[in-house]
């Protein structure tokens, strides 16, 4: 359902990301496109605009990464 994902920009890579998954993925980098599950993460203050949150995510909230052609 499209009404269940959102998308975003991932500005961080923990070093702990995709373990259970072997490694991270290739093309999961700072400055990717991704879909996540909207209700997924958790909503954090960006320290540096007061006016707008971050979203923290677990890596199984990562549903996909967009490409640009």
């Amino acid at each position: 359902e499209q009404g269940g994902v959102s998308t975003g920009v991932v500005l961080a890579v923990g070093p702990t990301c995709f373990v259970d998954y072997h490694g991270q993925p290739a093309d999961l980098q700072i400055g990717t496109k991704v879909i996540f599950a909207r209700y997924g993460g958790k909503d954090v203050p960006n320290p540096e605009n007061e006016e707008e949150n971050l979203k923290l995510l677990q890596d199984e909230d990562i549903l996909g990464v967009i490409k640009d052609d």
